[in-house]
């Protein structure tokens, strides 16, 4: 059994291992396993967050679970992790299948459940009536601005230094779903910062407005037309109970409580050193 770095000379060997959002990734390290019979069998992906390993993508292909390739995988990022002085290695997943819950417990991490993870459909939130009032005033927003040119992603990064956010969420951001709002001097005044999640869904990283209740507006009309374009409707957005989740902005666009959107099937698995 080998482990390889995956590279763009051996990718195509591993590209029915992983989505296109894992292997387009430039800010994450991809590694794949070529078990004994030299197919590739598991393949995986990590980054760093806030001095932890971050597990990305784990995936082992059906026909060779329990072959070892995905611990074989994981103690190597555990090794790299602890080489670099690293806090430790941590996961989030979806509890969906018994291979994926016990998984991280047989290879010595903690698991425990995430309480504090929402998934609201992205329909319940597109075509709810407060987005159908929102949209009626589009003809007076100026909507929010993509991160998709250096200048944008610069003025975000300035804000979010100066307002005491996590530096690290900007290497995991979407520039197609992360929108700035600016005032007429240009300057940032709020931002909704979003990751992919799979290839439907959307975790909505934070959520700042420090301009007029109007701004608010304008940036979730940004995100709207961002989504519409993209045809990526057919999701979730994903975010977590804390500062600057977002559970005010969904709670406004549904126009309720999301407490029904709380889910009991995300967990986290975490090694420290």
């Amino acid at each position: 059994m080998d482990l390889t770095r995956i590279t763009d000379e051996n990718i195509e060997y591993f590209e029915h291992l992983m989505p296109d959002y894992i292997i387009e990734d430039p800010d994450i390290v991809r590694l794949g396993v070529i078990n004994d019979s030299s197919e590739a069998s598991c393949a995986g992906a990590v980054g760093i967050s806030n001095d932890f390993a971050v597990i990305r993508w784990l995936y082992t292909d059906e026909n060779h679970r329990g072959e070892g390739c995905g611990s074989e995988l994981v103690n190597e990022i555990v090794k790299l992790a602890e080489e670099m002085n690293l806090k430790g290695v941590m996961a989030d997943f979806t509890s969906h299948d018994e291979y994926v819950d016990t998984f991280f417990e047989d290879n010595n991490f903690v698991v425990d459940k995430n309480g504090g993870i929402f998934a609201v459909p992205m329909e319940d939130v597109l075509y709810s009536p407060e987005m159908e009032k929102l949209l009626e005033q589009r003809d007076r927003l100026r909507c929010g601005i993509r991160c998709e040119n250096k200048a944008a992603r610069n003025s975000l990064l300035q804000f979010m230094k100066e307002n005491d956010i996590d530096m690290s969420m900007a290497k995991n951001m979407s520039p197609k779903y992360t929108v700035i709002k600016t005032d007429e001097k240009g300057r940032v005044t709020g931002c909704i910062i979003s990751s992919e999640s799979g290839s439907d869904d959307l975790a909505i990283e934070y959520f700042i407005n420090t301009a007029s209740p109007a701004a608010v507006m304008e940036l979730i009309a940004g995100l709207y037309d961002a989504l519409i374009e993209e045809d990526r409707i057919y999701g979730d957005f994903i975010f977590a109970d804390d500062e600057g989740s977002g559970i005010s902005l969904m709670e406004k666009l549904i126009g309720d409580s999301i407490d029904e959107y709380r889910q009991d099937n995300f967990y986290y698995a975490l090694k420290l050193y």
